[in-house]
């Protein structure tokens, strides 16, 4: 099986709305080998990845925060996750790019130009 085969599966695995079909992924387990499973779980997890945005936050966000949000990232699934070790601001986790945007790191990076310039 092509990987394009494997990409249309994933595809047809979800609903109009963007829901994984979970009768139709047992499905496909029941009739995929092995390693086809093991390509077809691989291709799902990559297409959630590219389709979700995973944004950190030291509280949950306001009504205005997840507005703007959605704003920057469309068409795209907005995950939320709460991290008491960001001080204040955020990371966002697109794909494969990582921004973090938070007081604590703008600190660690003061106190490290410190250290080194002025020992």
């Amino acid at each position: 099986m092509t990987k394009k085969q494997i990409k249309d599966l994933v595809i047809t695995s979800y609903k109009s709305d963007d829901e994984l079909d979970e009768a139709t992924v047992e499905k496909l387990t029941d009739l995929l080998s092995r390693t086809q499973l093991k390509q077809y779980i691989i291709a799902l997890k990559k297409y959630e990845e590219d389709k979700s945005v995973l944004v950190k936050l030291a509280t949950l966000p306001s009504i205005d925060e997840e507005k703007k949000l959605k704003e920057v990232f469309p068409n795209k699934k907005i995950v939320f996750d709460v991290d008491p070790s960001i001080i204040t601001g955020m990371r966002v986790v697109n794909k494969d790019i990582i921004s973090e945007y938070n007081l604590k790191n703008t600190l660690d990076n003061l106190i490290a130009h410190i250290t080194e310039n002025y020992d």
